[in-house]
């Protein structure tokens, strides 16, 4: 369907904490222009059009009016070596993080006398 509409299509989209990548990837490899924008970003703008309530559809114009306010805004899809290692050091970090909380958990439970 986007790919009907006359000349080039730029869809922009705020970052999802990964979720985004499946869609990313399928709109990219369809021929339409996709950028991550940052939601912190967004988030400034509205506050600067003192734009308060959130729901999806003042999101989706907000994101439309940003995008025409800074048309270069946004990051386009990184290849798919680095969406590689990006999974990998996100992943690594996952463990890392699991593996602090689980020693805290096993030390606090030594210290109750639990085993």
């Amino acid at each position: 369907m986007i790919q009907k509409l006359p000349g080039a299509v730029k869809l922009g989209f705020e970052a999802t904490g990964g979720h985004e990548w499946v869609l990313w990837t399928e709109l990219v490899d369809a021929g339409i222009i996709a950028v991550q924008l940052s939601p912190v970003q967004i988030k400034a703008f509205a506050r600067s059009r003192g734009t308060l309530a959130k729901t999806d559809q003042i999101d989706a114009e907000l994101i439309v009016r940003f995008m025409v306010f800074r048309p270069e805004a946004g990051r386009e899809l990184p290849n798919e070596n680095l969406r590689i290692l990006i999974t990998l050091t996100t992943r690594s970090g996952q463990l890392v993080d699991m593996r602090k909380r689980l020693k805290a958990q096993t030390s606090a439970r030594r210290k109750q006398g639990i085993r």
